[in-house]
């Protein structure tokens, strides 16, 4: 268990800009996004930060509405959308979003 100096500076290290790009950067992994390298990481990062309108609507992004959207079979990067760009892009069946994915995936996540 921590002690309560320990859970002051890792809520303080949490809010620092290497903190919060530690704790991004884990959630994205989470939910299934891939890079290839640390420096594909850093690009897609950067990217994420600069970018202040949604790449569809065009709708200025404040705090939590931004979203990186990836592909859910394959986990590469696609576009910085808001949430409800994001959430219509994802289950839109006219768009065929398989054939954005660079590497399809079967059923166990591997790569075919």
């Amino acid at each position: 268990m921590k002690t309560p100096a320990e859970l002051r500076a890792s809520k303080k290290y949490s809010q620092t800009p290497k903190g919060i790009k530690t704790q991004r950067k884990r959630n994205w992994k989470r939910r299934g996004v891939i890079w290839d390298s640390s420096f594909a990481f850093e690009l897609m990062y950067q990217k994420y930060l600069i970018w202040s309108k949604c790449q569809l609507c065009n709708k200025i992004l404040i705090g939590a509405d931004k979203c990186l959207d990836h592909c859910h079979n394959t986990g590469h990067f696609r576009l910085i959308l808001c949430k409800n760009c994001n959430r219509v892009y994802d289950k839109t069946p006219r768009w065929d979003l398989h054939l954005l994915c660079k590497k399809p995936r079967d059923k166990y996540g591997k790569f075919k």
